[in-house]
């Protein structure tokens, strides 16, 4: 076949425009080392958003030229009391709207574990920045870091510990070590020989061209801490004072790996390391009051995973609606605040911490038994010889009703006439009269001066420590309690 002359001259000018721009293109070239080891790299520590000013979010990122040797019994901390997920780390934030994005700490020391605090005013977060590891607060409005306490930071194994914040951002809650003492014996004491195992496991090598961060292989871990090596962990929480660095001891003596603090700030629950089981590492779970400073141990030996940080507080409700009207008992497994009903120990179930009940009446009963305590016997009740009665007096109303077997006092609640004409019982929002006493006991009734619109409807119930009695009976059935009812 024929090509003509043109066409191929053009093909080969095409070709040679090719080669050309192809070779003024740049090289690939092997990354110089050097400029490898420059680049940041992210931790696993969780991304973060200013409480309040979303539009900055921190984070924690590493320089691997600037760590450290590691020291000491178990080789988890420099000399300074850096732990391994902190060493070379810095605290960044980024603007989310503008992109701004700045070295927060400075590559001052290692900086790591950081904690906004709930009103989004401060970060605490842990640094050997003036050359010992310590509680340390920046402050965003202007931008100064202060040393809240000289106590060193105790991590659980790697360190991902992070400073807890109570609600009113008052105070931070932290895991120290017991004293000085004991960190200066750890980072002193040589690095432990690798446990012996029949598996094979990896070993770690660090280039020894720089005679500071020259180290000697270490084993990674992939167990729980023995029995033998749970003392040399221990922590004790403290709370820490923001406006003037005063700590608190909460718990001590234990070996604390994941804390949390409860929503409300009243409580804190941490896993206290017991060492390696059959089953894997165990821990206890124990809850703190730091109210009463009362501890209590809810669960024993569970498996949490080496690290033991598994730990959450949640909140539950429940909608009892249905059983409007009608007595139920709730029975309360665990609790942490003195006033505990059913079944301590090894009784499984729900664990509830200060049950709170609405929009209900309570009544005491004894949990061993399942017997309640009486209330107060059903005001003029259908067919009594002394009925309910309204009688106008001045600009008030006088009301007649029976005694109340077991009644200390009496509450009156008014709702509306309409409202019970259309099926709906409205007495929690038309006003009560709380705590009526009776003033000439064993007649057979009581009277009470109370104020009352036009179309309006009067309950009356008894009360005693025990709770009301209960509201009576209409065609449609039991009446409600209130929903906002006497003290």
């Amino acid at each position: 076949m024929h090509i003509p002359r043109n066409v191929t001259l053009a093909t080969i000018a095409l070709l040679l425009i090719g080669l050309q721009a192809f070779s003024q293109q740049p090289r690939l070239e092997p990354l110089p080392i050097k400029d490898a080891l420059a680049a940041l790299s992210f931790s696993n520590f969780p991304f973060s958003l200013c409480p309040g000013d979303e539009q900055w979010i921190a984070y924690q990122l590493y320089d691997v030229r600037r760590w450290t040797r590691r020291v000491g019994k178990y080789g988890d901390l420099t000399a300074s009391g850096v732990p391994t997920l902190g060493a070379g780390a810095d605290i960044w934030l980024t603007n989310l709207n503008t992109g701004e994005s700045r070295n927060l700490t400075r590559g001052q020391g290692s900086n790591w574990a950081f904690s906004w605090s709930p009103n989004g005013r401060y970060m605490a977060f842990y640094s050997d920045r003036d050359g010992r590891a310590a509680v340390w607060l920046w402050e965003k409005a202007t931008d100064r870091f202060r040393k809240l306490s000289r106590s060193i930071p105790r991590p659980f194994m790697y360190g991902h510990d992070a400073p807890n914040w109570t609600p009113d951002s008052k105070k931070i809650l932290v895991k120290v070590f017991p004293d000085e003492a004991m960190f200066e014996r750890l980072v002193a004491e040589q690095v432990a020989d690798p446990p012996k195992s029949t598996e094979a496991l990896p070993q770690i090598y660090h280039s020894a061209a720089d005679p500071k961060r020259a180290e000697t292989s270490l084993t990674l871990r992939t167990d729980a801490l023995t029995a033998e090596e749970v003392p040399d962990f221990k922590g004790d929480l403290a709370l820490i004072d923001v406006s003037d660095g005063t700590l608190t001891t909460v718990a001590k003596g234990y070996v604390p790996a994941g804390y949390r603090l409860s929503p409300d700030g009243k409580k804190v629950a941490f896993l206290n390391a017991k060492g390696a089981s059959k089953a894997g590492a165990a821990f206890d779970l124990v809850v703190v009051s730091l109210l009463s400073n009362k501890s209590t141990v809810v669960a024993q030996n569970l498996n949490q995973g080496s690290l033991g940080d598994r730990l959450t507080w949640s909140q539950a409700s429940f909608d009892l609606t249905p059983f409007a009207g009608i007595p139920i008992q709730v029975e309360v497994r665990f609790s942490t605040d003195g006033s505990t009903l059913g079944t301590q120990g090894t009784a499984q179930g729900f664990w509830f911490d200060q049950v709170e009940v609405t929009n209900a009446s309570s009544i005491r009963c004894d949990a061993q038994s399942n017997v309640c305590a009486a209330r107060p016997a059903e005001v003029s009740p259908a067919g009594d010889p002394i009925p309910l009665t309204i009688a106008k007096t001045g600009g008030s109303y006088e009301l007649r009703f029976s005694e109340s077997a077991g009644a200390a006092t009496y509450n009156v609640y008014a709702g509306t006439l309409a409202s019970v004409r259309s099926g709906v019982y409205d007495h929690d929002d038309a006003g009560s009269l709380c705590a009526i006493g009776d003033g000439t006991p064993g007649d057979e009734f009581v009277t009470a001066l109370t104020a009352l619109q036009d179309g309006s409807y009067v309950l009356v119930v008894g009360a005693n420590s025990s709770g009301e009695s209960v509201y009576g009976q209409a065609t449609a059935g039991p009446i409600p309690a209130t929903l906002t009812s006497c003290p």
